[in-house]
């Protein structure tokens, strides 16, 4: 296939999927590779070590290009209607970095470690630009576009929301007795975080290059008509309804405003504040997460079906048989995306296959 007509009809199917159109099935993309993030990157693998502090000056983003250029070629082999992004490197606690975590690897992830030991210490954290982590992540920028030189776009990684910040600043434990004893340092903090994430937000809206006349949204690699961002709430699964609306629901609003394009990652221990983000018109899209060893497909279909009512849905994970052939027979492909992750090429051909020959025409 003429590879510009592949790309426009690519372009056509996530038109459809943002405006929930009938299309003849779901959109699929892959993330081909490790499951861990940190380790696609083969530059990056000389860092995760258990327990070693990594700091911004240990990341040489030139020698990352080759790593980023395997996976693009990777990505290549299969037919797909998602298209590769480049990000930052993924599995770099970046915005936890900037707030003055101290940064560490594993074996297969890197780790951000607590450093507040009381939740008015929280008004001394500084956000800023100065920051090496800030510097290093907008360097990553910078050289990727450059590498890119059109043939893929360039998006965000992970980003994690505001309350997973605070999370990682002071402790889970922490943070929710603070709620109770502290919630003006809390609330004051939030404030802070949330125009520092809109900021950066925007700041890396100034510099990516439109691919095709739109943008990606990295991490899914779903492509969308103009700027487009994706932000996590994790922690909010340790909230209470009540404590959800009065510590984190306006940050989350004032976020989905950062762009048009836009969708909040979910895990289903967060499926208690669904009608939350459900209820942020500016919210575009819903992510939720096919967790290992978590729910199933079918287990979630009450709210997977509950978010099709006003949003589109994207689903992510390691999927199996079931779990494909459930949401193929039981959701609407108006605003579906499926994102299966697989560690070869050929479990990517397989499902792309399966995929396109088990979608049935659908009347709604």
């Amino acid at each position: 296939m003429n590879e510009i007509k592949n790309i426009k009809e690519r372009i056509e199917r996530f038109n459809k999927f943002w405006n929930r159109e009938q299309t003849e099935r779901p959109t699929v993309g892959f993330q081909i590779g490790s499951p861990f993030v940190a380790c696609r990157l083969e530059a990056g693998r000389k860092l995760l070590v258990e327990n070693m502090p990594v700091t911004p000056d240990m990341l040489n983003v030139e020698e990352f290009i080759e790593s980023y250029e395997k996976n693009y070629e990777i990505s290549l082999q299969v037919e797909q209607d998602s298209f590769w992004t480049a990000e930052p490197y993924n599995g770099i606690p970046w915005l936890e970095g900037i707030a003055g975590c101290p940064i560490v690897g594993s074996k297969a992830s890197f780790r951000s470690r607590e450093y507040i030991n009381d939740a008015d210490d929280l008004d001394n954290i500084v956000l800023s630009e100065a920051n090496p982590w800030y510097q290093k992540y907008f360097e990553f920028l910078e050289v990727l576009i450059k590498a890119s030189k059109g043939r893929y776009p360039v998006g965000q990684p992970i980003l994690r929301g505001i309350s997973d910040l605070i999370g990682a600043v002071m402790g889970q434990e922490k943070l929710i007795y603070s709620l109770y004893d502290h919630p003006d340092s809390i609330k004051r903090f939030v404030e802070r975080a949330t125009d520092f994430f809109i900021k950066f937000i925007k700041k890396q809206e100034e510099m990516l290059p439109d691919f095709y006349g739109g943008y990606s949204i990295g991490f899914y690699n779903i492509w969308a008509r103009e700027k487009s961002m994706w932000f996590q709430d994790d922690i909010s699964c340790l909230f209470s309804p009540q404590l959800y609306r009065e510590f984190i629901h306006r940050s989350n609003v004032q976020i989905s405003k950062a762009c048009k394009y836009n969708t909040i990652h979910l895990h289903p221990a967060s499926f208690h504040l669904l009608n939350y983000w459900l209820g942020i018109e500016e919210l575009k899209a819903i992510e939720v997460n096919r967790d290992v060893g978590g729910p199933s497909v079918k287990e979630m279909l009450p709210a997977l079906k509950k978010i099709q009512e006003s949003k589109p849905l994207i689903i992510r994970g390691i999927m199996d048989k079931e779990d494909i052939d459930t949401a193929l027979n039981n959701l609407s492909y108006r605003g579906l995306h499926l994102y299966q992750l697989t560690e070869t090429v050929d479990e990517a051909k397989f499902w792309m296959e399966y995929i396109v020959n088990n979608s049935k025409a659908q009347d709604d």
